[in-house]
């Protein structure tokens, strides 16, 4: 089942059905630890060789498969992840390309 969510500028939230937005995020198909559904836009925490990793969940068409960041999702232990936010609410890319919490901009 595709489940997808949209970014409401005026709701300043997420609409999951029927609503338009600036942006369309589709769910993968994977629920973080929490059991939270995790979605393309999502900033996800993740153990990456035994260390912390922060990163936004993307889809890369050139490898067919979704990312945190740098590191391939079919790579990683899916059982620690943990949504921390999203990209259209919480974090933002400083203009060294650091993935950044709002406030700190």
């Amino acid at each position: 089942m595709y489940k997808f969510r949209t970014w409401s500028s005026s709701l300043n939230d997420y609409q999951f059905s029927g609503g338009c937005g600036s942006s369309l995020e589709q769910f993968i198909g994977i629920l973080d630890k929490n059991s939270k559904q995790i979605f393309v836009g999502d900033v996800v925490k993740a153990k990456v060789s035994n260390n912390d990793y922060t990163g936004e969940v993307v889809f890369k068409k050139d490898f067919c498969a979704y990312f945190i960041g740098d590191h391939g999702i079919y790579n990683l232990d899916t059982s620690n992840f943990e949504v921390i936010g999203s990209m259209q609410k919480d974090y933002n890319y400083d203009e060294l390309g650091n993935l950044v919490k709002f406030s700190t901009i």
